[in-house]
């Protein structure tokens, strides 16, 4: 009867380590993921673009917005705006990881009669306006938007053309970050969406080729479609030079997902991608790059970097 007791105390103290340590572990994770957020809109920062881990790929930008969803900043570099992942997002020089704009003084966008609302005015769905959705006071961070819901819970639903690089997308914005625009003529309807699915079946057997990597990435991003249709057209393909991957120290990788001694195809693609739920249809136009490679497994993969999109518009289903 001892025996037992004695065991049965054991397991009782394994368990408790057991669910100690995974208790643990989530905490941490949990901790991983709200530290994932450092800098604030405004704020000056070192980014790679490319993705690249060297210090001579880093050039300046400012903080956009963090995009939670993506678990991405997006930020402006030198007038073009990119998706990068914190990991390739540093602090600046004689910059704070909070770093806040300056007070700046706001002036009348140059090409518009835009004036500044005040507590009284209020718009109704449809109307032309400038917004400031990242809550920016800068009238570079001004575009023009249609208004699509009125004012609820102190914000109001604004769609916003494409602007600066940056693609048709909904937000919901504070009054006080939104002008009257009268002049903001609004883009022209977007264009229909072909769904193409024109690509060959992929065959592991098969040489590299432009035609292949087509197929294989149309395979790869409709695999990761949670949409019932999906299409994909290249507008453009670009097949740059091939290299061998190589380890550069640390556990890291010119490819990372890639096996040592691969040779690595580099592709640039402008692509046209069509989705369409039970109500609504989502179009996207928008640049990438890719390394298509064969993994360690004999079969052929290709590896997307940050894209950078310059139309997004969702339109309801008829």
């Amino acid at each position: 009867m001892g025996m037992s007791k004695r065991k049965g105390s054991n397991r009782h103290k394994q368990f408790m380590f057991a669910a100690i340590a995974i208790v643990a572990l989530m905490f941490v994770a949990q901790l991983k993921v709200a530290a994932q957020e450092t800098f604030k809109p405004g704020g000056q920062v070192m980014a790679s673009p490319s993705m690249l881990k060297d210090g001579k790929y880093y050039q300046p930008c400012t903080v956009v917005k963090f995009d939670r969803s993506a678990n991405a900043y997006l930020l402006d570099c030198d007038g073009t705006e990119y998706t990068i992942p914190p990991a390739y997002v540093r602090a600046a020089k004689n910059q704070t990881e909070a770093g806040e704009e300056e007070p700046t003084v706001v002036e009348k966008p140059k090409d518009t009669e835009a004036k500044p609302t005040d507590s009284k005015r209020r718009f109704k769905v449809g109307d032309r306006v400038w917004a400031s959705v990242s809550g920016l006071k800068r009238e570079k961070y001004y575009q023009p938007c249609t208004v699509i819901r009125g004012l609820k819970d102190n914000s109001y639903g604004l769609k916003c053309d494409p602007h600066n690089g940056q693609p048709f997308m909904e937000y919901s914005v504070r009054p006080e970050w939104i002008k009257a625009g009268e002049n903001a003529t609004p883009e022209s309807s977007p264009a229909e969406c072909p769904f193409n699915k024109n690509y060959g079946k992929v065959s592991n057997k098969t040489a590299a080729s432009a035609a292949l990597f087509r197929s294989v990435i149309f395979e790869w991003q409709k695999s990761t479609s949670d949409f019932y249709d999906f299409g994909l057209t290249f507008l453009n393909f670009q097949m740059g030079k091939t290299f061998r991957n190589a380890a550069t120290g640390r556990g890291r990788k010119l490819v990372d997902t890639a096996p040592v001694g691969a040779t690595i195809y580099s592709v640039k693609a402008k692509e046209l991608i069509c989705q369409k739920s039970s109500t609504i249809t989502k179009r996207w136009v928008r640049e990438i790059e890719y390394a298509c490679y064969k993994s360690e497994y004999g079969e052929w993969v290709c590896k997307n970097g940050a894209p950078k999109y310059f139309e997004q518009t969702s339109t309801p289903n008829k």
